[in-house]
């Protein structure tokens, strides 16, 4: 594609998708420190042109997570000693003055969010097989971030992401390193101190945390166990920094359409999808049999992805559910807990679950369809999992390995229905009801369990309802963890995780959806489902 098409707006959303993709894989590790972005390189990777890849590139600059070199190209800024002392001191810095300012003004919603963050973290471990769990890290994150959440200063909170992130690079090393700590209660004596409004020792003890893991890194780096042999060693121990989670073997974006009477795959480029049938006819035409076709079909998928010579236009395109045959549609309930408060309810200690039937999925851009027996028909935003694999009594630390990618859910519901019994059911799943889609967005592409990530409804361009992953009470490894402990996880069977506060029905006066409104579900990295409103017919 020619990076002036489409005119300037269409260039700022390719830079800042470039942008969060090198970002996501410099701090992950899948770009390595020190390591050359070569444009060329680049610009075949990220299907980009050559404009996009170096403003991205400028923007990781500024930083100080690229490098710019003899005036003639980027790369990976390199660990060192120096620059982790730097980076050290100054957390320690900002850290100070946020969490002082966070116990001097949180309140008990705030020692809420610090006691759940501390929870969640506590109970996934910190390495998994050698490499730094990114389930963990993810959490960690959050978990930081709640510590800090009651200072009440974006600024200080936007500075502190940063810096987390660049140490995110160093922290991975502890894998390889393999020191020995009570991680786990250092975190819970920070939080203690910081609920119980002991500032000192709060400030005292998350400086101490940060010291002890810039001592060990510094004594790696020193002793040149990583600088010198990180680019060239081959063994499996110091590749950690290319693992990922995944089924597939590489990212993608996988749309189901219909089109002149035919359904099939096509993976998304751009404004374009890429024919999948055209190279091989084959290949299953909706994402769950390509799951339970298994990893012969996947990798046939890929290299029809790479041969197929045909692209059709996805305006042109009338895009469908991304599966119609999924085995188990398994629903939760009130796993938000700002959700589960505003309907009066605690935050259940066990996931509230119920089923969702195929018949009741209506693809992007295609009306979703309000009964004439209610007028009661709610939105609601929700994230999708795709298992990727069978697995029964799965441990927390291996469930992301089951899952292959995600989707968006608007799990439309006929409240006077969902509440006529204590039983869910027939209030979800009336016909057409619930939006799904566009695509489904391999887990590659997302960080890790699709924690983090801005979950927003809007309604005729109204925000509705505005969270963020985290806030999950299960995440999608604990979920899938939890359940199969009863049951088999098939591939093919989706998890459809909850929605955050802010329901139509939850409002003063009750908001419902109408015909002639359009909803919007978008969940960051992962993309938009929209639906138009419209009345069954008679």
């Amino acid at each position: 594609m020619n990076e002036t098409e489409g005119g300037p707006s269409a260039a700022i959303t390719r830079t800042s998708a470039v942008y969060e993709q090198l970002r996501r894989e410099i701090i992950q590790g899948a770009l390595l420190p020190g390591e050359k972005l070569r444009i060329e390189v680049l610009r075949t990777r990220y299907k980009v042109g050559g404009t996009p890849l170096r403003e991205a590139l400028n923007r990781l600059s500024t930083e100080g997570l690229v490098t710019q070199f003899e005036q003639r190209g980027f790369r990976v800024t390199p660990v060192s000693a120096d620059d982790l002392l730097e980076l050290t001191r100054t957390r320690c810095w900002i850290n100070e003055v946020a969490l002082r300012e966070s116990i001097g003004r949180g309140d008990h919603a705030w020692e809420e969010l610090v006691l759940l963050s501390l929870h969640r973290l506590s109970r996934v471990p910190v390495v998994v097989d050698s490499r730094m769990n990114r389930e963990f890290s993810e959490l960690h994150r959050v978990f930081h971030g709640a510590l800090l959440a009651g200072c009440g200063s974006r600024w200080l909170m936007d500075f502190n992401d940063l810096l987390f992130d660049c140490a995110e690079r160093y922290r991975n090393l502890l894998a390889v390193i393999g020191e020995q700590r009570d991680v786990p209660a250092e975190h819970r004596a920070i939080a203690e101190a910081a609920i119980e409004r002991k500032t000192a020792l709060a400030v005292g003890l998350l400086n101490d945390h940060y010291e002890k893991t810039s001592k060990a890194l510094l004594r790696a780096i020193e002793a040149a166990h990583i600088t010198s042999s990180i680019k060239s060693c081959k063994c499996k121990k110091y590749r950690y920094y290319c693992w990922r989670v995944q089924t597939w073997n590489e990212p993608m974006r996988i749309v189901r359409y219909a089109r002149q009477g035919r359904v099939g795959l096509g993976v998304r480029e751009g404004d374009e999808v890429i024919d999948l049938s055209h190279a091989d006819r084959e290949l299953p035409n909706d994402v769950a049999d390509l799951m339970r076709a298994g990893p012969d079909a996947q990798q046939a998928l890929n290299s029809a992805a790479k041969t197929s010579k045909a692209r059709l236009p996805l305006a042109d395109l009338n895009v469908l559910p991304p599966a119609m045959s999924c085995g188990k549609i398994i629903c939760l309930g009130l796993n938000y807990i700002d959700h589960a408060a505003e309907g009066g309810a605690k935050p259940p200690e066990y996931p509230m679950i119920f089923f969702r039937a195929a018949t009741s999925f209506v693809g992007h851009d295609s009306p979703m369809i309000r009964p004439n027996c209610s007028d009661q028909f709610d939105y609601e935003a929700e994230l999708v999992a795709f298992i990727g694999k069978r697995g029964r009594h799965i441990s927390r630390a291996d469930a992301l390995s089951y899952v292959a990618g995600y989707s968006i859910f608007n799990d439309g519901s006929i409240r006077d229905y969902q509440w006529k019994t204590s039983q869910w059911t027939v209030g979800k799943n009336f016909d057409g009801t619930g939006g799904f889609g566009p695509e489904f967005v391999s887990a590659e592409e997302v960080s890790a369990g699709a924690s983090g990530l801005k979950i927003q409804a809007r309604l005729n361009g109204q925000v509705m309802q505005d969270a963020n992953t985290k806030d999950m009470v299960f995440g999608v490894a604990e979920t899938v963890s939890l359940i199969s402990e009863c049951m088999t996880l098939d591939p093919g069977d989706i998890l459809v995780m909850g929605t955050p506060g802010g329901v139509g029905a939850a409002r003063k006066p009750p908001v419902f959806m109408k015909p002639g409104d359009v909803c919007e579900i978008e969940i960051g990295s992962i993309g938009l489902l929209r639906n138009p409103i419209r009345q069954e017919a008679l």
